[in-house]
């Protein structure tokens, strides 16, 4: 499944069930998170490369002009910069955390009306973690895919975790002594792809979809409310 996984979570809660009931398998397409890429980062966090993890921030915004045509900008077809990028950065948070965060405060720039041109959120995640997530479409907006994440003794920065393949960087700074490199490998695709097959044939649980989908949907939709928009589809 596309993502992002529903225009809601009651229907992404709707698809999950089905999905339960039947026993299928549903895979929110999150390419990123097959990537031998990210899970360096998550190999890096948990092996305590970094020390305690203290905090994060997350940022993903791509220039995407105005269009009447153009469903990133029509809510009613699930538009808006959080829904299509913004997903991502929160699902980065959310699974380096390992855990639920719940929403501090959130801001929205509204572009045409009902859709979000830039959305940032300030969350907490259990522990006492602040992270901090920022999305923007805005028509002057540069590419950036970034990801910094500050533990007890370092401090981890990743650069295009989304797709790698284009050009990446990862650094991890213990004061002033900072180790750079980056991740080769095919492209997402490829590896979200041997991913669903090693899942279809046994091999493999879904790293994606499920609970994991239906929590991503909740935390999207209560931004857009903290941020005066409605959920879509609502």
């Amino acid at each position: 499944c596309e993502k992002p996984f529903a225009m809601n979570a009651r229907e992404a809660r709707q698809m999950a069930d089905a999905a339960s009931r039947t026993g299928n398998h549903l895979i929110e397409a999150f390419h990123y998170r097959f990537h031998p890429m990210f899970q360096d980062i998550l190999d890096k966090v948990r092996s305590g490369a970094i020390g305690r993890l203290c905090a994060m921030r997350a940022d993903f915004s791509v220039m995407i002009p105005y269009s009447p045509d153009e469903l990133r900008h029509r809510p009613d077809l699930g538009g808006g910069a959080l829904m299509d990028l913004g997903c991502y950065p929160l699902h980065w948070l959310r699974t380096i955390a390992g855990s639920e965060p719940r929403l501090v405060s959130a801001r929205i720039e509204e572009g045409a009306p009902g859709v979000d041109l830039v959305t940032e959120a300030e969350l907490e995640f259990p522990g006492g973690i602040p992270a901090r997530l920022r999305t923007s479409m805005k028509p002057d907006q540069k590419t950036k895919a970034l990801l910094a994440i500050k533990g007890s003794e370092g401090i981890l920065r990743a650069t295009n975790p989304l797709h790698p393949s284009l050009g990446n960087s990862i650094s991890i700074q213990h004061g002033s002594d900072i180790t750079r490199y980056s991740v080769s490998g095919e492209t997402t695709f490829d590896y979200q792809l041997a991913h669903v097959l090693d899942v279809i044939a046994g091999r493999a649980a879904p790293l994606t979809g499920g609970e994991d989908a239906v929590a991503n949907m909740a935390m999207i939709d209560a931004i857009y409310e903290a941020g005066g928009l409605k959920p879509r589809g609502s």
